[in-house]
């Protein structure tokens, strides 16, 4: 080092290396006798994510705002090197959407949570979404920040969103709205929202005509909004059309940053917990998604390309957009691609009547009751039925692969793969047990109304008297402010070890109607792992230990309930009462 002109000089408690120049090279500084050198690692440097790409991931949030979350510690996750800066000049992105005059400043302050609730709608956009929406509306906590964002076709929504996110506010922060500010606007002026609100005990406060600075929170949150939703549409080469999802994911990113004010995070404040960044990627990233094995074939693709669009508030995964199908849908086995951008044209769906964006559609409930007396079908014999089937769908598949194969043939030097051996005939019984009779669900309007009824009918009402067996719930009154969450039965064939066909019914909760924090804290899979159950079999054999098999009828309705959950009533239920509803005492299948 010296003999190429560096220079080394020792103080106190420190040691100095210079350069030629008499440049400050490097800092060593004395810990138990020895100076030590304090310097990051060639490593470290190539695996960190930049700071540009967290200001991406986050919505091209201000730089201020990301080093305050990083350097005090209020996220997790959030690692990038030191001293990154950005400004507007600096990002095309943040001027395109961000350029603006300076906010309005707000004097005045809650004390606690649900204190204050700002409100205010936002639209008529120009562009209506996928889900058929043409505005938002926003609820902001005044104490914590907290914003909630719902999508609405007419203002007429307006006081209906407002009952449900006042019963989701109120049970999750067990305290009660004091007051409500908003606008002149007619959907909250209007006699029936204003005789709620009196009904409720709620004090509305409304600004005075041309004043909006006296709203300013919501106004502010309203660009803020549509700011951030601008530019991760401008970032991710979307259509207008993706405007709600990308104000959806607006908010998701802003509860979950700082902002003036306060020290923590929206989150942080709202739950009391620190919100943890390590699962968010680029706004509009391309996304493989996994396929499921039951619904591809050997030689299928294992994976199918999607556009990531959002996050899940109620399911640990993914929003994705699916372009075939038009579709967004909720998924945890992804693969994200940040650097790839979306630069295919993007198909967008036919608008539904669907009232919140990117909504799942589900199966409504055909409210019928049970029919009596219905003719019973012959039986048929399932084992032969089958067996044929899946040996003609085989014989079907291989065509297709040799046709596929013939029409593309890869130009390469290599010798050819032996051709496969079709299964012998007499696993056909164990291919047919893999499978399940009938390639979809049935619903109960279909079960009842088919020529297997009786059987259908047979299997829920063993079903519901294994629930009554074990005490699982107990019938009350529908509660005024708590969720009820929704059931369906899951209704399948299977076949038994005795190659008889059973008729399985299962009552199932929706548990996606569950909200997080609300109706529940933490979610679990108690599902063995594979390697924990190989390392079971190992020891068994080389301890000479014979390994038992044994099944729990209704194991998972043991589990008693902590929280106060309600269920609505079966489809079929006997002796169905109106504003009855069930209180679980016992876990439910489908239950988060």
């Amino acid at each position: 080092m010296i003999k190429n002109g560096n220079s080394v000089v020792f103080e106190r408690d420190k040691c100095l290396i210079k350069n030629k120049l008499d440049e400050l090279v490097a800092e060593a500084y004395l810990v138990d006798g020895v100076y030590k050198l304090k310097i990051q690692t060639q490593n470290c440097l190539l695996t960190a994510v930049s700071g540009e790409t967290w200001h991406r991931r986050l919505g091209h949030i201000n730089s201020t705002d990301m080093n305050k979350m990083k350097t005090c510690g209020l996220v997790e996750g959030l690692d990038y090197p030191d001293g990154f800066v950005i400004s507007k000049s600096s990002c095309q992105t943040c001027c395109e959407g961000k350029q603006s005059r300076l906010p309005f400043n707000s004097g005045s302050r809650a004390t606690e949570t649900l204190q204050i609730i700002h409100s205010d709608v936002c639209g008529p956009m120009e562009t209506v979404s996928m889900g058929g929406a043409c505005y938002f509306l926003i609820f902001v906590d005044d104490y914590t920040r907290m914003t909630f964002i719902y999508f609405l076709k007419a203002k007429s929504e307006v006081i209906n969103y407002f009952k449900e996110f006042k019963s989701m506010a109120e049970n999750s922060q067990n305290k009660k709205i004091k007051i409500l500010r908003t606008d002149n606007g007619c959907e909250y002026s209007n006699n029936v929202f204003e005789y709620f609100l009196k009904k409720e005990g709620i004090v509305h406060q409304k600004t005075n005509p041309y004043t909006p600075e006296q709203n300013g929170l919501s106004e502010r949150s309203n660009r803020t909004i549509v700011e951030r939703a601008r530019c991760l549409l401008f970032e991710a080469d979307l259509k207008k059309e993706f405007w709600a999802e990308a104000a959806n994911t607006a908010v998701y990113l802003k509860n979950r940053s700082v902002t003036s004010g306060i020290e923590k995070t929206p989150y942080e404040m709202w739950t009391k917990r620190k919100p943890d960044l390590q699962h968010i990627r680029i706004f509009g990233s391309q996304v493989m998604v996994h396929i499921p094995k039951e619904k591809r074939t050997k030689w299928d693709k294992k994976s199918k390309l999607h556009i990531l669009v959002g996050f899940s508030e109620n399911v640990k995964g993914y929003r994705i957009y699916d372009p075939v199908k038009r579709n967004v849908t909720t998924s945890r086995d992804v693969v994200i691609m940040e650097k790839l951008r979306t630069t295919e044209t993007v198909t967008i769906p036919v608008v539904e009547t669907t009232d919140s964006v990117g909504e799942l559609l589900e199966e409504s409930a055909v409210k019928t009751e049970f029919l009596h007396n219905q003719s019973s079908s012959s039986e048929c014999d399932y084992s032969e039925s089958l067996n044929n089937s899946f040996h003609k769908k085989k014989e079907e598949s291989d065509k297709k692969e040799k046709e596929e194969e013939a029409n593309n043939v890869p130009q390469t030097n290599e010798e050819p793969k032996k051709q496969l051996r079709k299964r012998p005939e007499r696993y056909g019984f164990a291919n047919m047990s893999t499978t399940s009779i009938g390639d979809n669900e049935l619903t109960y309007a279909e079960a009842i109304s088919g020529p297997e009824s009786q059987q259908w009918l047979q299997a829920m009402a063993e079903e519901l008297q294994s629930f009554d067996d074990n005490q699982v719930w107990e019938i009350v009154d529908a509660p005024d402010s708590a969720s009820v969450v929704q059931c369906k039965w899951v209704l399948k064939k299977k076949i038994d070890c005795d190659n008889k066909v059973r008729h399985r019914a299962r009552l199932v909760a929706k548990g996606f109607t569950q909200r997080a924090g609300v109706d529940y804290d933490e979610t679990f899979s108690p599902v063995i792992r594979h390697s924990t159950l190989r390392l079971l079999f190992s020891l068994s054999v080389q301890l000479d230990m014979n390994v038992t098999h044994l099944d729990v009828t209704t194991a998972f309705l043991n589990d008693y309930l902590k929280e106060s959950i309600f269920m609505y009533l079966p489809e079929g239920f006997p002796n169905k009462e109106p504003n009855k509803v069930m209180k679980l005492k016992k876990a439910v299948y489908g239950l988060k």
